[in-house]
């Protein structure tokens, strides 16, 4: 691996990290996935733009 300044800050910054392993489901992922969070995930086969809240390549309406 070259040693370069981002080698070096990952490097420093992950020296004394502590790995902490979870289990069960992702509360995040649960509302995101039942419509319960601010931002639910599109549906299979929708591509609608994270910022807009509209079909890609839209602009959203004014209002």
């Amino acid at each position: 691996m070259p040693k370069t300044p981002a080698t070096a800050a990952v490097d420093r910054l992950l020296r004394h990290a502590h790995i902490v392993l979870t289990e069960g489901s992702s509360l995040r992922l649960t509302q995101a996935t039942t419509g319960q969070s601010d931002v639910p995930l599109n549906q299979p086969g929708e591509n609608v733009s994270p910022l807009t809240g509209s079909p890609a390549g839209q602009q959203a309406e004014p209002g």
